[in-house]
């Protein structure tokens, strides 16, 4: 998906959390880029309801569940909510086994990236 075109569609802030949702032009497919003072994110090639789905994950954080944003052929990206916290994990299955990166986001920050998430949402939804 790298040598598609893209663009953004939504933008959304809060405290130090910034989010994008872009656009991959012409395949109806979409993309978030979360950004901190701690970290970077970026993973696309889902529909739009896939990012609603996981800004109402971050809402109620339903105990010790996992929600799967994203599935591909080398690995996945789920959050889990687990001790009041919540963990980003990027999974990617290497040859000799999974490779993990994992970032924890304390409940309040959680609140403050779920909110940035749902602002990005309604400004790309106000876009058409």
């Amino acid at each position: 998906m790298s040598n598609l075109n893209t663009g953004l569609a939504g933008f959304g802030k809060r405290d130090d959390w910034t989010v994008e949702i872009d656009e991959l032009i012409d395949v109806n497919l979409y993309g978030i880029a979360i950004h901190n003072n701690r970290f970077t994110f970026q993973v696309s090639g889902f529909p739009l309801n896939r990012i609603v789905e996981f800004q109402q994950f971050l809402r109620t954080r339903p105990k010790d569940q996992t929600f799967s944003l994203h599935k591909g052929p080398t690995g996945r990206v789920d959050c889990a909510e687990h001790d009041d916290r919540l963990f980003l994990r990027l999974i990617n299955n290497g040859e000799c086994g999974a490779n993990l990166a994992e970032f924890a986001i304390e409940a309040p920050e959680c609140d403050l990236l779920a909110a940035a998430v749902e602002e990005a949402i309604k400004d790309a939804e106000s876009r058409g």
